[in-house]
């Protein structure tokens, strides 16, 4: 039941709805809103991504903020880390495949890009080691 609920509330986002759920990350380097992120958006994420001197993914957030640190000439501030983590139950199983299969069209290209964004990362991390 639960996953046939879930199914229906992905189906059935549209509007705004899509704007907070459909591949949000994506939707941070477009200069348009689209109903429905496609494949096009993705590579219009990308070539916007080119606008930036650097951008980082989550999972090295520690070393973007030195990269960030070292360009700009700053002195990176010791602040502590606050996740956006429920101490509760969770809403869903995210390791069940039929979730998963359920909630992958909402982050789809999110996950393509940020592989995009991972290997400029690295791209740019050897830069700074050489």
């Amino acid at each position: 039941t639960m996953n046939i609920n879930l199914r229906a509330f992905v189906e059935q986002l549209e509007g705004f709805g899509l704007d907070f759920f459909d591949n949000i990350q994506t939707r941070y380097f477009l200069d348009y809103r689209p109903e429905k992120v496609s494949v096009k958006d993705l590579q219009n994420a990308i070539d916007n991504i080119k606008s930036f001197a650097l951008v980082g993914t989550a999972e090295e957030l520690d070393g973007f903020i030195k990269r960030f640190c070292n360009r700009y000439g700053m002195v990176k501030a010791n602040q502590p880390r606050s996740f956006n983590r429920l101490s509760r139950h969770r809403l869903f199983d995210y390791d069940d495949k039929a979730v998963q299969s359920i909630l992958t069209p909402l982050v789809e290209t999110d996950m393509q890009l940020r592989d995009v964004v991972a290997q400029l990362d690295d791209r740019e991390t050897s830069q700074i080691a050489n």
